[in-house]
């Protein structure tokens, strides 16, 4: 990857931590979580029921993939991050 791609990588990475480590989006993310688990529990039984809890269940995994996809930018500018330091010209440039 060139050292553009690098820099792009490592400021995605920089920010969606930002992102995650934002106590108002932590609090979202833990509504959400919490409010969906709660309405799954009380979700009658039947037809009705099970079409309510997989319902509730697609929008867990999709909160769970939103957040993941934040996790995973992280990640990769992190390895970004690393991959420019082990360039033995980048070692003295500041990054971000």
């Amino acid at each position: 990857m060139k050292e553009e791609q690098l820099r792009e990588h490592v400021s995605r990475g920089q920010e969606a931590q930002k992102v995650l480590d934002n106590p108002i989006v932590k609090l979202a993310f833990t509504h959400l979580k919490t409010a969906t688990l709660s309405a799954m529990k009380k979700t009658k039984g039947g037809p009705k029921g099970d079409e309510d809890r997989q319902e509730l269940h697609r929008l867990l995994l999709t909160v769970d993939r939103f957040e993941s996809i934040f996790q995973r930018l992280v990640r990769d500018g992190e390895l970004a991050e690393k991959q420019l330091l082990r360039e033995p010209k980048l070692r003295n440039i500041k990054l971000g």
